[in-house]
């Protein structure tokens, strides 16, 4: 795998230094979130184990007792009312983990394409006449949308699962530690497999980035010199060169 370029690294690095307040707002929603996701079941079991089934409490939950001593009723509202309360807490949470991420990830894409198109003009002629005009296009247009998911939305997203991961895996060890055990198995395999399909799609998202960049080149040639095509009727010929270019 290439290393993120000096330059490259330090317009990231920038852009999100001037972002921390939006990061530690996206941060604590993904704490938030991963929190929700843990306590979700809880309130359920409760219902079905110790209220309609009435099996005594675990001592871990024995501050519940007098709760549940009040009756079956007050206990199934209370029990409702904690999963309404999850569920809010967890909506909340992920809106500022959105909304966070998508103010960070505008202004990365924002950095990104004006130090592009900076950089782009600074280069010389000779580079532009090598370089096919789509494709840059599209580097500046699309591929900065790219970057700014991976920086920006992935990454949290990715981070969001795996501390839930961990954390789910903590708690099934603490509950009963052979039974994680045996579904801890799994996940090495799951990994392998993941590893695998992961580089097929990166190289084909390679590739069908070049196409779309080769493709997005050509139509910006045709349009660009539209007066000329019209002009010597050559409409017929550079649809069949289009048409060639998709199909390729």
């Amino acid at each position: 795998m290439n290393p993120m370029p000096p330059r490259f690294r330090r317009i990231i690095v920038g852009a999100l230094a001037e972002m921390k307040w939006p990061l530690t707002l996206a941060a604590l929603g993904l704490v938030g979130v991963m929190v929700t996701n843990l306590l979700a079941p809880w309130p359920l079991k409760i219902i079905f184990d110790h209220i309609l089934l009435e099996k005594p409490l675990p001592e871990g939950m024995s501050m519940l007792a007098p709760l549940l001593d009040q009756g079956k009723w007050f206990a199934l509202c209370l029990m409702a009312g904690a999963i309404g309360l999850v569920a809010l807490v967890a909506a909340i949470c992920a809106y500022l983990q959105v909304f966070a991420t998508a103010k960070v990830g505008h202004f990365i894409t924002y950095r990104l394409r004006s130090d592009l198109f900076a950089h782009l003009q600074r280069l010389s002629l000779s580079f532009h006449q090598r370089s096919r005009s789509g494709e840059l296009i599209t580097k500046v247009a699309s591929d900065t949308n790219l970057l700014r998911d991976m920086f920006a939305e992935w990454s949290l997203t990715f981070a969001a699962h795996f501390l839930t991961l961990l954390a789910m895996l903590g708690v099934m060890f603490a509950i009963n530690w052979r039974l994680a055990l045996v579904v801890s198995t799994s996940l090495p395999p799951l990994l392998a497999v993941i590893y695998f399909l992961n580089k097929r799609v990166k190289a084909s998202v390679r590739a069908q980035r070049r196409y779309e960049g080769a493709m997005t080149s050509r139509l910006n040639e045709v349009l660009s010199s539209m007066l000329l095509v019209q002009a010597f009727g050559r409409q017929s010929f550079e649809e069949r060169r289009f048409q060639e270019e998709i199909e390729g």
